[in-house]
């Protein structure tokens, strides 16, 4: 088969960030590492860095990806105007600002997602402004077809469907995990050396949650389930790690807020909220290196993520990619994925349901209903199991880590976005993609 030329390449411009440490641009670089691995004879690759939403976050900028996928990243070609055949942005607010050849405005791809199932105009911008009413927005939308989308799940897709834009034009793309970086070590030294790093002994059960830690990650359930196991219950053996972003949001200050207002609420005690810091909860918010970011999941033994709303929350793909059990609801975003793992890759035995509905609010968003009871007494009624999982994961983590990677790499995704974009780019197939 003879390689497709360069008039037979989708010319694609790439919109984003990429050098922050924020889930758009991890999914942005890890969806560009993929296209420079394995797709650079169907595409060629140019790169447009927009401005971040905050102006400081540009002291935040780093690449963790490790040496190769750095090394691809910072090869990549800058736009200096080229013709192309379709943009792709990934940015936000949501840009909608097109790019014109011969006069009309090119194809333009928009990644997005919605955690509440919903946005509203303010989410979206042209040329750095924002529509001024969902009016403006919809019917900008229905006059200029050459705008398309992509949400990671169904759930983030119902946010743009609400403007009546069809599903030809509102893609799911799930997110995927890159298989050679998240794994679950064979060595127990790497676990037990981060262990050891926090004052942690092998007989701890260790919850991990990575994130934000905004409201809607679900961080007050966690903060107050601690409380419960450790202050209340006396399970000192419960530690839990926090990994914030603390170079992008103020992790450690949303942390104290909310305990704050605990304390006003009198839901705990100055004296309990020290305890819990002086033994059972450690925070950083270091930006670490995606190979650190696996021995993390490693050297835990539960990643707790009762969310309240997320767009698909890739963190719970990428414990279950590292062998680590996951407590999600039974409702939202992740359902999506989890239902299919445990569906074809042996994922019952890795994953804890909460019980959960769905709130619908007058404006139309959505988000998980719980209950701290049933996130408490789902940790303690399954301790014994995290514990034994600790030997027993090895066993059947690979089955499910090939499931993973058969069903939610990073490569399939990619592969998916180039069959979407040639699509709506109106560029033929090349033989690697007909049929």
């Amino acid at each position: 088969m003879d390689a497709p030329n360069r008039d037979t390449k989708l010319r694609v411009l790439v919109r984003g960030w990429i050098g922050i440490p924020h889930s758009y641009a991890i999914v942005n670089c890890f969806q560009l590492i993929q296209l420079k691995r394995y797709f650079g004879d169907e595409v060629e690759l140019f790169i447009e860095e927009r401005p971040y939403y905050r102006p400081e976050w540009a002291q935040a900028r780093q690449l963790t990806y490790g040496d190769e996928f750095n090394a691809l990243l910072t090869e990549l070609q800058i736009w200096q105007g080229e013709e192309v055949d379709c943009v792709y942005s990934i940015t936000y607010p949501y840009d909608l600002t097109p790019v014109f050849r011969n006069g009309c405005p090119i194809p333009l791809c928009v990644y997005y997602t919605s955690e509440f199932g919903w946005v509203d105009h303010t989410y979206f911008s042209i040329n750095g402004e924002r529509f001024v009413s969902d009016e403006a927005l919809s019917s900008y939308l229905s006059s200029n077809p050459q705008v398309s989308f992509t949400a990671p799940s169904v759930w983030s897709s119902w946010g743009v469907a609400r403007f009546d834009v069809p599903e030809s034009r509102n893609r799911i793309i799930a997110h995927g995990v890159e298989p050679s970086i998240f794994k679950l070590h064979t060595d127990p030294s790497r676990r037990n050396e981060v262990r050891a790093a926090y004052g942690l002994r092998d007989s701890d059960l260790l919850l991990l949650n990575i994130g934000a830690m905004t409201r809607n990650k679900g961080i007050e359930f966690i903060l107050l389930a601690m409380h419960e196991l450790v202050n209340k219950r006396g399970l000192h053996e419960v530690k839990l790690l926090l990994k914030g972003t603390g170079d992008l949001y103020s992790s450690r200050l949303f942390i104290e807020s909310y305990f704050e207002r605990f304390l006003k609420e009198g839901l705990i005690t100055k004296g309990e909220i020290s305890n819990l810091f002086q033994g059972s909860i450690v925070f950083t918010d270091q930006t670490v290196s995606f190979d650190r970011l696996n021995d993390l999941y490693n050297a835990a033994d539960l990643y707790i993520s009762p969310y309240v709303a997320e767009g698909f929350n890739l963190t719970v793909l990428e414990a279950l990619a590292a062998g680590l059990p996951v407590m999600v609801p039974e409702t939202g975003s992740t359902r999506e994925f989890i239902n299919e793992i445990v569906e074809h890759g042996s994922g019952e035995r890795f994953v804890l349901k909460v019980p959960s509905t769905v709130g619908r609010h007058a404006d139309g968003s959505m988000q998980n209903v719980m209950n701290l009871k049933d996130i408490v007494e789902m940790v303690v009624s399954n301790r014994a199991q995290l514990h034994s999982m600790k030997i027993e994961r090895f066993s059947a983590y690979p089955h499910l880590h090939a499931q993973i990677e058969e069903r939610f790499s990073w490569r399939l995704a990619v592969e998916d976005l180039v069959r979407y974009l040639r699509k709506r780019g109106k560029t033929p197939l090349s033989r690697a993609f007909a049929g």
